[in-house]
């Protein structure tokens, strides 16, 4: 991406009423959008993002209207357990994430990502609508996961809800609205949350998946 398509977003998007000093420059706005900075940039750019309202402004203005590149396409929930509630890790994702194939900000989807015994998120779609990950007054965690969506499914598919814990089978149970429970869940551990769809005679298919990297 070059200089001139950033002048021009940030033209569109009133760039000169926002404070520039300690922004990211042009050059590494750029690089990030392309999806070439290492990890650790990246991280430092978002959580800067995360506490500077202008930095915040800069860089949602330039995923808005360029979009980014990002290595994974699983939805990822990254949360860590602390003193009677709960840490959303990688909370910058749920802001700025690709919700059915077009990346928004996606503010207002998720709720009380402080230290808050209740994260609401809402999820990929395609049967994972919203994931509600809960600290128990006991000390224990649970993950809810709401399915809401009609699934487009091939002639003799059935649709299940699958869940793995570290890479092995958990919980399988058929598709529908009703509320998933997973829990409790172990610091430690990661969980991952899909919907499959099987016919008869054919290979089961990933239609959605969700990883939580419980810490």
């Amino acid at each position: 991406m070059s200089h001139s398509d950033l002048n021009h977003v940030f033209a569109a998007k009133g760039r000169a009423a926002i404070d520039p000093a300690g922004l990211p420059n042009d050059e590494l706005l750029a690089l990030y959008v392309d999806g070439k900075l290492l990890p650790h940039q990246r991280r430092m750019i978002e959580e800067r993002a995360l506490n500077c309202p202008h930095t915040y402004e800069v860089l949602r203005a330039a995923v808005d209207t360029l979009g980014v590149r990002r290595e994974a396409a699983t939805f990822r929930v990254v949360a860590r357990l602390v003193e009677k509630g709960l840490e959303l890790v990688n909370a910058f994702e749920h802001r700025l994430r690709r919700p059915e194939g077009e990346l928004v900000p996606a503010l207002g989807a998720l709720r009380g990502d402080g230290a808050d015994s209740l994260l609401t998120l809402q999820g990929p779609g395609s049967g994972l609508d919203e994931l509600e990950l809960q600290r128990h007054a006991d000390g224990t965690a649970h993950l809810t996961v709401r399915g809401e969506s009609e699934l487009a499914l091939a002639t003799e598919e059935r649709a299940s809800f699958v869940v793995e814990v570290d890479g092995e089978p958990r919980v399988k149970r058929p598709y529908s609205s009703t509320p998933l429970d997973v829990g409790p869940l172990d610091a430690g551990s990661v969980y991952d949350v899909k919907v499959v769809a099987k016919a008869p005679g054919r290979s089961a298919r990933t239609v959605v998946d969700a990883s939580l990297d419980l810490r």
